[in-house]
């Protein structure tokens, strides 16, 4: 009688493993609900990095901040995160628009 074979799923995939290579990436609708779950991650450190920018944007740019869907849905996204970061912001983007 043989001995037993040890079972192994090393090749297996799981659920939120990379694609393989030569497997095609989210796209479309797919995507755009991929970036949505990853929002909340990114948040702070896209606060953190607009407000180190806020300074060198012209007018038109700030308010193209306060108009655009994303940004705004960013904004939200953040003050349910971290509404100190949120306040900063606000600030930050005040004191831009002042000069």
């Amino acid at each position: 009688m043989a001995p037993p074979q040890p079972r192994t799923d090393a090749g297996d995939t799981f659920p939120g493993d990379l694609p393989a290579a030569g497997e095609t990436t989210a796209s479309g609708a797919e995507a755009n609900a991929l970036e949505e779950t990853s929002l909340a991650v990114d948040v702070i450190a896209w606060a953190d990095k607009l407000i180190d920018d806020l300074p060198f944007l012209r007018p038109e740019q700030i308010c193209a901040l306060e108009t655009d869907r994303k940004e705004l849905a960013k904004f939200a996204v953040l003050k349910a995160t971290d509404m100190a970061r949120a306040r900063e912001l606000e600030a930050a983007i005040q004191a831009a628009k002042e000069g």
